[in-house]
């Protein structure tokens, strides 16, 4: 199962030599954009109608098409309706990535945690901030492993963030802040400040914040996972409510 369209000549040489069967991107399944529904074409299901994707990108539509060829070859042993199809895709939520903590109090701003460490996922990271731009500043906080292109990082998302707080991260593969920012000054033309850890950074991200601006912390999850502890200190993570798995599905696909 490949859910890219360029898949390394090795992965299908060596899926053949053990006789796994291929199902990949853009020949045993596709998928193509229908105004605000999508169209899934697999090798058993044909699923018109689709909603978008709960997680925010256009590159979550490629994932949900993988995931639901996977699904697909249980099928013949389970029966999965449409409708469950429909309900996982738009519902579907993951921790930090690209997750939007709507404001605490009248006078915050918009927090946005996101694990991207890497030029792809900046490229993401940075179309999504195009795709909800408002009327206020972007404010990054962000550390990045000493093992990662930051500097890549840094360029995909020249543009899109107002001024920079670049954080420490801790462990062997870890990356001091001052490095870091050099690293960041390097591809950017806007303020670039070292704070010594992600709580420092937020900090003073949130000193610096407007009401109208947004604070997205990313890089790492040595970055996002304190991030999550300090904004869960200050009362700014909204009451975590239990899911509903028992719930009649609201969607309306056939």
């Amino acid at each position: 199962m490949l859910g890219s369209r360029d898949m390394p000549e090795i992965v299908e040489r060596l899926a053949r030599s053990i006789g796994a069967p291929l199902k990949r991107l853009g020949r045993e399944y596709t998928y193509t954009h229908e105004h605000s529904t999508w169209h899934f074409r697999g090798a058993r299901w044909d699923l018109p109608g689709l909603p978008a994707p709960g997680l925010k990108g256009e590159a979550q539509y490629a994932n949900a098409a993988t995931a639901i060829a996977a699904v697909e070859e249980i099928a013949p042993r389970r029966t999965i309706p449409p409708t469950a199809i429909a309900q996982g895709i738009e519902k579907t939520q993951l921790a930090a990535r690209f997750q939007v903590i709507a404001p605490a109090q009248p006078s915050a701003p918009t927090w946005i945690l996101d694990v991207s460490h890497n030029p792809a996922a900046a490229r993401v990271l940075a179309q999504n901030l195009r795709d909800t731009a408002g009327g206020g500043r972007t404010l990054a906080v962000v550390g990045i492993l000493a093992d990662k292109d930051a500097e890549g990082v840094a360029a995909e998302l020249r543009g899109c963030v107002d001024a920079w707080w670049c954080v420490s991260t801790e462990g062997e593969r870890g990356r001091n802040a001052a490095d870091l920012a050099q690293m960041v000054g390097r591809q950017v033309t806007v303020p670039v400040e070292a704070a010594d850890s992600p709580s420092a950074g937020c900090a003073a991200a949130l000193a610096d914040a407007t009401p109208s601006d947004r604070i997205v912390v990313f890089g790492s999850f040595h970055t996002v996972g304190p991030a999550l502890d300090w904004l869960e200190a200050h009362d700014f993570l909204p009451s975590a409510a239990l899911p509903e798995y028992t719930a009649a599905p609201r969607a309306t696909y056939v």
